[in-house]
């Protein structure tokens, strides 16, 4: 097991740099090491169709045995017997299928369309049940399903064209450039607790990892949003001169005027300072 707090004291023991790198490098081999590796699972909202129950309406069974299991994707996280490190090679995984991978993470609703077909089904056999089955419809049910579906199928497509485009490489190699800066900034307990007035509430099964463990998912996760707002395109600022109403081209927010306006106000107020001077000069004349 790989104490996280030795880590790090050692890490600010040392002097020369080389020693400090050799460290962070021992330290992400460890990570990427990690058995809990990026991986991607199938699932599926399923239900079984029971004839039984549906009988006398082969129409519903016919619509809901094609639509009793929906398929979708998720990303691990869930693993057994971890070290402290491997809680944050899952959270790194987590991250990564949250905001680049293009098969998991699509948001509640679209997760609550997929179970639209379970959901009809169940609601069937309630209404046959309570002796209401002759008012069900199976065209509109499945009309019902299809929408359900085909929104599901266009969320599926806006997740898809916002996700981040970075290979996993890519990735690594942004985690492995803010570990360096992680290790950097390190504080210990004590001293964030003189800096913010922290106080630490310390129970039976927590310890300084606890504290570096969360220190490290929040600072990766904070690198990352950074990196995204710095990647997206700068939006376009138009400005106008208020004069001529030319369309500037915008070099700090102070600028109003087009050149050729900014010279003839340059002009004006050359001409409005000369009289004011003048004006004052004949007064002392006099």
């Amino acid at each position: 097991m790989i104490y996280l707090n030795e880590v790090m004291q050692e890490y600010r023991d040392l002097r020369m740099e080389s020693d400090k790198s050799a460290v962070i490098k021992d330290f992400t081999s460890n990570l990427w090491k990690s058995k809990c590796g990026f991986k991607k699972e199938t699932k599926y909202f399923t239900f079984n169709v029971d004839h039984g129950l549906l009988e006398g309406r082969p129409d519903l069974i016919k619509l809901f045995e094609q639509y009793k299991n929906i398929e979708y994707k998720i990303c691990k996280s869930f693993y057994k017997q971890v070290d402290n490190i491997d809680y944050i090679k899952i959270r790194i995984n987590n991250l990564y299928a949250y905001y680049i991978d293009k098969e998991v993470y699509r948001g509640k609703e679209y997760y609550s369309l997929l179970r639209k077909p379970r959901n009809e089904y169940f609601k069937a056999l309630k209404l046959i049940k309570d002796g209401y089955g002759d008012i069900i419809d199976s065209q509109e049910v499945e009309d019902v399903i299809k929408k359900s579906l085909s929104r599901a199928a266009e969320i599926k497509k806006e997740m898809t064209e916002i996700k981040l485009q970075m290979s996993w490489a890519e990735y690594k190699s942004l985690i492995d450039s803010s570990i360096v800066k992680i290790f950097k900034n390190y504080k210990t307990i004590d001293e964030y607790e003189e800096e913010h007035g922290w106080e630490q509430k310390v129970d039976a099964i927590w310890n300084e990892d606890n504290y570096i463990v969360k220190y490290f998912v929040k600072s990766i996760h904070g690198y990352l949003l950074t990196y995204i707002r710095d990647s997206k395109p700068k939006e376009e600022i138009k400005k106008y001169c208020v004069v001529c109403d030319e369309e500037l081209q915008v070099t700090n927010n102070r600028k109003k005027y087009c050149n050729l306006c900014a010279r003839d106000k340059h002009n004006e107020v050359k001409r409005r300072v000369w009289k004011e001077n003048k004006s004052k000069y004949n007064k002392t004349r006099h």
